[in-house]
């Protein structure tokens, strides 16, 4: 490998290692899923919640290494934004040549759930958008080299893709079937196939168990997928409205500057290269997928995050397939814009840690002043806002801090208002006076109710 085509990972990791810097210099507090993460984190086991465990596991990993902290939460996610990047790059590099494909991996920058949203609070879908492009990336070595450690890799990618969140599986749905519907390079022998479905099986089998066994925590989040809701015609309508409005939120601004671009060329594009094809077949097939999926579950809610591993696809295949008409002005145009988006988004991030919306200066002492008046040494501190639990047992290792989700016993409940009583009745405790306090995060606050509960 020449020290040229090592330039842009180094690059990358530079980017990502200064965006961590200022992720740990703005806050002590933890965004929503560094929080879940950091609670989750501190133990091993086969499921914990709605998410599936890979990200839990991968941070329990980091944790080993770096005692339960803010820095461990950071460098998980900055190691898994630089991976996406350095795996998409040397993906490119291996059939354009290497300016071409940087610009093709800076140009994710046009896309803001990677851009913004990964960097300021996503966890799980940092992880599953490195894996879909680490089975993408493994999926075109796989169909030229056709050995069984190839495929055996691409059987671990699609099951860890599978068990770190399970929207996943419309990535190795579309790039698989694609090539057996165009007849195009990808497709796998069926002895392949065969092994690496066999090796995801075996990672996604326990994990499925854990859910069949533990419903009531798996299927916490199915809620946000409003099943059914409008009647037969109505939710399948819904569904598919609600998908284009999320692929259109998805792409927009990648639409506008790759469409002008497109607009602006000056001559005919000739024929789409290979690769193109293959990723935007891979793309296109996915959605076709996910399509039949809606349609078949009722689903009415589309969120533009959860397309992200499906979608990225298409803004470097959109950038390979206008290269060639593209002037040298336009091609550095394109590289240096793509690449203001992320210092723009990475200097923008401490507005939104410090004021809007706030999470990582959270008045967490003040939070534990309110809990320690109304009980100053409580034998339990029972809540299920992953947000206030992470953030208190990063503070206080030592505080006697239980998962709602898990039980509970006497002491303290911290709930959204309303849900202490109900916390309490669940747990057959006794529930006293409550107190409503304000968590002050920037310009917004979080309301928490501090209920104290006893035993009957």
């Amino acid at each position: 490998m020449t020290s040229s085509r090592l330039a842009w990972p180094l690059i990358f990791a530079a980017y990502f290692l200064v965006q961590m810097v200022i992720r740990l210099a703005t806050g002590p507090a933890m965004e929503l899923d560094e929080a879940e993460a950091f609670w989750f984190g501190r133990d091993l086991a086969l499921g914990y919640n709605a998410q599936p465990p890979l990200y839990i596991w991968l941070q329990w990993g980091v944790f080993q290494f770096t005692g339960e902290t803010l820095f461990g939460i950071a460098l998980l996610k900055a190691l898994l934004l630089w991976l996406s990047a350095t795996l998409l790059f040397f993906m490119l590099a291996r059939e354009v040549p290497q300016s071409e494909a940087a610009v093709a991996v800076v140009a994710l920058g046009l896309l803001p759930q990677v851009v913004w949203e990964s960097q300021r609070a996503l966890a799980n879908s940092v992880l599953t958008f490195a894996l879909a492009i680490c089975f993408v990336a493994l999926l075109r070595r796989a169909s030229v080299k056709a050995g069984s450690g190839w495929f055996a890799a691409l059987g671990l990618s699609i099951g860890l893709g599978t068990v770190s969140k399970f929207n996943f599986v419309l990535v190795p749905a579309g790039f698989l079937l694609w090539p057996l519907l165009s007849g195009g390079r990808g497709r796998l022998p069926w002895r392949g196939l065969a092994l690496a479905l066999g090796i995801a099986a075996v990672i996604v089998v326990p994990v499925l168990a854990w859910i069949v066994f533990n419903p009531v925590l798996a299927g916490g989040s199915v809620h946000k997928l409003g099943l059914g809701s409008g009647g037969v015609i109505g939710a399948r309508v819904k569904g598919l409205t609600s998908l284009v409005v999320a692929i259109v939120s998805f792409l927009a601004p990648a639409i506008l500057v790759l469409g002008g671009l497109w607009l602006a060329r000056d001559r005919r594009i000739a024929e789409r290269p290979e690769l193109v094809r293959f990723l935007a077949g891979g793309v296109a097939t996915g959605l076709a997928v996910l399509v039949v999926g809606l349609v078949l579950s009722g689903t009415t809610e589309v969120k533009d995050r959860w397309l992200m591993p499906i979608l990225w696809p298409l803004v470097p295949a959109a950038v390979l397939w206008l290269w060639p008409v593209l002037s040298q002005r336009q091609r550095r145009g394109l590289g240096i814009g793509a690449g203001l988006c992320w210092v723009v988004a990475m200097l923008a991030l401490p507005y939104a840690s410090l004021r809007d919306p706030g999470y990582r200066v959270g008045d967490f002492a003040g939070l534990e002043a309110a809990m320690a008046a109304v009980d100053p040494a409580p034998e339990n501190v029972v809540s299920g806002m992953h947000w206030v639990l992470g953030n208190l047992a990063l503070r206080n290792p030592d505080m006697p801090i239980v998962w709602a989700g898990k039980g509970g016993g006497p002491g303290l409940i911290l709930a959204p208002p309303g849900d202490g009583v109900r916390i309490a009745d669940r747990l057959g405790l006794v529930a006293g006076p409550a107190v409503i306090h304000e968590v002050v995060r920037g310009a917004r606050v979080t309301v928490v109710e501090i209920t104290p509960v006893a035993e009957p």
